[in-house]
């Protein structure tokens, strides 16, 4: 027997709803901001004043924060507020500077995210907006992915074809190997189907210090132990 409706209150035109890792909440924008429910009772509360679109939002793992991207012509930003405090930032970007993506670090106090131009990296402190950009590759990258213990992430870069490994503190990267198997010319051609075959070509061992790589092209799969030298 299916149950009993309840609408959220607050303004209409809400997206990009996104539950809490409690379940307790939800969150999502509307033009004029964003917005946070009570699940059980409906009961909507503005937590930011933005005016624009809206991405997805992305809640941190302990569900202290939510952060999100706004879509501008003249002034994209990328934004984190806390739902307890409603203390937060707002990163200014330039036009051209847009984040496709958010990726919250397991510790729930940083995030990461690739500026459009130029396929930048870039990791983010919530707290203070302290950002630290990623180094290399110079073709730019295409997606990354949190080390479970937080002290590094990977990521591919489409336009060479490598595996990247960067320290989440200091920037640094190191390249891994080339993931061959995407025929160069055609790696940006169909860039949502590309993204999804790299998810399966990468994987973190659970202590965060073992990196699992696949090359389709001769279907060889290699582990890599990264130490904290």
């Amino acid at each position: 027997e299916a149950g009993k409706g309840r609408e959220l209150e607050g303004p209409e035109g809400v997206r990009g709803l996104s539950w809490g890792p409690d379940g307790k909440r939800i969150a999502g924008w509307s033009y004029s901001g964003v917005w946070v429910w009570d699940a059980k009772t409906g009961e909507g509360q503005k937590l930011l004043v933005l005016e624009g679109y809206g991405r997805r939002l992305w809640w941190s793992p302990d569900g202290t924060w939510i952060a999100g991207v706004l879509r501008s012509v003249i002034e994209p930003c990328v934004w984190a507020i806390n739902v307890k405090t409603r203390k937060g930032q707002i990163l200014r970007l330039k036009p051209q500077d847009e984040v496709r993506e958010l990726s919250w670090g397991p510790d729930g106090k940083r995030f990461a995210g690739v500026l459009n131009a130029g396929r930048r990296a870039w990791v983010w402190e919530a707290e203070t907006g302290r950002g630290q950009a990623l180094e290399g590759p110079e073709s730019g990258v295409d997606m990354l992915r949190w080390g479970p213990d937080g002290k590094r992430i990977a990521g591919w870069s489409l336009l060479d074809g490598s595996a990247w490994v960067w320290e989440a503190e200091t920037g640094r990267g190191w390249k891994l190997e080339e993931l061959v198997g995407i025929p160069k010319g055609k790696r940006r051609n169909d860039m949502e189907r590309l993204l999804m075959y790299l998810q399966d070509m990468m994987s973190w061992g659970p202590d965060g210090k073992t990196l699992l790589t696949f090359s389709p092209s001769d279907v060889s799969v290699k582990t890599w132990s990264l130490t904290d030298d």
